[in-house]
C-alpha cells in the first residue's frame, strides 16, 4: 500500500466531513458531501481487499 496516498486521501476525506459537520444546516444539504463519496468508496474498497488478503494469508 502507498502510505503517502492513503494519508492524503484520508485527509480529503476527513476535511469534508469535518468542514461541512461544522454548519447545522449541512445534514439537510447532502449533496455537499458528494465530492467525498468516491473516497469512502476507495476506502471501503481497499478496506475489502485487505480483510480478503489477511484471509487468504491465514
Amino acid at each position: 500500500m502507498n502510505k503517502k496516498f492513503a494519508l492524503i486521501t484520508g485527509a480529503w476525506f476527513w476535511s469534508y466531513l469535518i468542514f461541512y459537520g461544522l454548519f447545522d444546516e449541512s445534514l439537510s444539504q447532502l449533496r455537499y458531501f458528494l465530492p467525498a463519496i468516491p473516497v469512502f468508496i476507495y476506502f471501503f474498497i481497499g478496506c475489502l481487499l485487505y480483510l480478503w488478503n489477511k484471509i487468504k494469508l491465514k
